[in-house]
């Protein structure tokens, strides 16, 4: 029943392979949630539900709801064209979210057991159902494995009217991402070498650029100070000195205090403020200081795919569209993907052109979450989000020149006068781990 629908490979890997798949699974609260966005012959899309409760299920979609999801996709990408203003970026992101969850998460959906079982209901009442009680210490966590467009989308950020209040996914689960069911299993379980030392590398708004980003080399001074309050030691490659050859086999470390540079395979953390771009193939790459020709200035996937990363526990890369991939192909392009196959075990990246605003306000209340309170990488997104969502403590003086500063090449947002509030989640929908 499952194998003659949608691409027969997947379906017959979770079956097959069911056991192993079911040990990524921590516990009864946590789940995977895979996408198929391939229509069937009544316009369906579907997903495989992963769970400890039920094993393997598919979830069909409504008919139609692949061409409404399309149609929602054609607008959404609006927000990558360099014309569009702040306040059409932040009606595209408001938009999104409520139709993410009356598309997906709110919609009614036929589910298959392999029992035979059929079940209809909404996908959200199914999975609070299914899964066993979350609580502060220890919510409920969802695995979203996206397909084509959905990869642009920020999922986690679905939102609903509840009680007389918008009500976010990320607000009933810790919500992360896999490039792919295989590269979950493969990061979760590939050897991990040992950390030789508490060793960073932070780069920040290299220089010369068409584009400097004031706020980025903030941001970046901030994580190398809390990063060195906490006992690590760190590298810093900013400004001048941040050029891709640096980054990826290192300077002289008496020049500019140098660094060792990624091939080097020393780093247990990589900190990313600065530009990035998707290359006209559909592959992402970091934008170093400007030089003469493309080659030397930037950081391709292939670059990073060079690089040993094994000792890297994770890569936060506060840059536009680090977590976006190339929704014509079926299969994931992306920094996330090249970072997480060279052996890095967390990727924090966004999905559309970020705000300083945004950036400066999650990132320091990240590492402090991940570093002082213990928590994991998605949980202290999570919590940054959820704080930011519901004690954004008003606008600085500075937020509206920040908000004029995006971290992208070819696509961004312009500053006009209806600038949303930074509780708004356009300001830290963006993030996804």
């Amino acid at each position: 029943q499952i194998c003659d629908r949608g691409r027969t490979q997947t379906a017959v890997t979770y079956l097959e392979r069911e056991e192993e798949y079911m040990a990524l699974l921590p516990d009864a609260r946590s789940c995977i949630l895979d996408f198929l966005a391939w229509p069937d012959r009544n316009g369906c899309f579907r997903a495989y539900l992963l769970t400890t409760k039920n094993g393997l299920e598919l979830i069909e979609f409504r008919e139609g709801s692949l061409a409404a999801l399309a149609r929602a996709n054609d607008r959404w990408k609006q927000i990558y064209e360099s014309r569009t203003t702040i306040a059409t970026a932040t009606e595209l992101v408001t938009d999104i979210c409520f139709q993410l969850d009356e598309l997906i998460f709110s919609a009614p959906v036929r589910i298959a057991a392999r029992t035979g079982a059929v079940k209809r209901c909404r996908l959200l009442d199914h999975l609070n159902e299914t899964l066993a009680e979350g609580s502060g210490l220890a919510p409920r966590s969802l695995c979203i494995i996206p397909h084509r467009f959905l990869f642009l989308m920020p999922l986690h950020a679905a939102a609903r009217q509840e009680q007389g209040r918008i009500r976010y996914l990320l607000e009933d689960f810790v919500v992360s991402y896999a490039p792919s069911a295989y590269l979950l299993h493969y990061a979760r379980h590939r050897e991990r070498l040992p950390q030789k030392a508490l060793h960073a590398l932070v780069v920040g708004n290299p220089m010369p650029s068409p584009r400097p980003l004031n706020g980025a080399a903030v941001e970046a001074r901030l994580v190398a100070r809390q990063l060195r309050s906490l006992g690590w030691s760190v590298e810093e490659l900013t400004d001048i000195a941040a050029t891709r050859k640096a980054f990826l086999h290192g300077s002289a470390l008496d020049e500019n205090r140098g660094v060792a540079g990624i091939y080097s395979g020393t780093y247990s953390h990589i900190h990313l403020a600065q530009h990035a771009l998707i290359q006209d193939n559909g592959h992402a790459a970091l934008i170093f200081a400007e030089r003469q020709n493309a080659a030397e200035r930037e950081c391709s996937e292939a670059d990073i795919l060079k690089a040993s990363l094994s000792r890297v526990d994770a890569v936060v890369a506060a840059t536009c569209v680090s977590s976006v991939t190339d929704p014509d192909t079926d299969d994931y392009l992306g920094l996330g993907a090249a970072f997480l196959r060279a052996g890095v075990r967390t990727f924090l990246g966004s999905l559309y052109p970020l705000s300083d605003v945004g950036s400066q306000r999650l990132i320091p209340e990240i590492y402090r979450l991940r570093f002082l309170e213990g928590l994991s990488w998605a949980q202290s997104l999570r919590a940054a989000q959820l704080e930011m969502l519901r004690n954004s403590g008003g606008q600085t003086e500075n937020d509206n020149d920040a908000l004029a500063q995006d971290r992208g090449v070819s696509s961004g947002v312009r500053l006009t006068q209806n600038v949303p509030s930074p509780e708004h989640p356009y300001h830290w929908a963006s993030f996804a781990a």
